[in-house]
């Protein structure tokens, strides 16, 4: 009748190849998105370790922001006393007037 194109040898050697193609072709995209995948985990892991340090960093500026806070504090408690010492060392240092007479000496009762 009519003779094949090709030959049926040839063409399950053709599909062998065809398959051993796509499956290298599937081993090598398998492959790049591991390079890739592997790569964004570093990148991950660095963004981890960079956000743990910056933490730490607010935690030491917090601590410090407080001691300054307790210090400025302390140091308003002190401005306060001092005011006040000072205006007891003025009440204390005062000269009574002298245009202010002299109270008298009360009469003595003789007997």
């Amino acid at each position: 009748m009519f003779k094949p194109l090709v030959e049926e040898k040839e063409m399950k050697r053709m599909f062998s190849v065809f398959l051993a193609m796509a499956f290298a072709f599937s081993m090598v995209g398998f492959a790049f998105a591991a390079e890739k995948a592997a790569t964004a985990a570093e990148k991950a892991t660095t963004a981890a370790e960079k956000s743990d340090i910056a933490a730490e960093k607010a935690e030491k500026a917090k601590k410090k922001a407080e001691t300054a806070e307790k210090k400025a504090k302390k140091a308003k408690k002190a401005a306060k006393k001092a005011k006040k010492a000072e205006k007891k060392a003025e009440k204390a240092a005062e000269v009574p007037k002298a245009d202010a007479p002299a109270a008298a000496p009360a009469p003595m009762e003789k007997k």
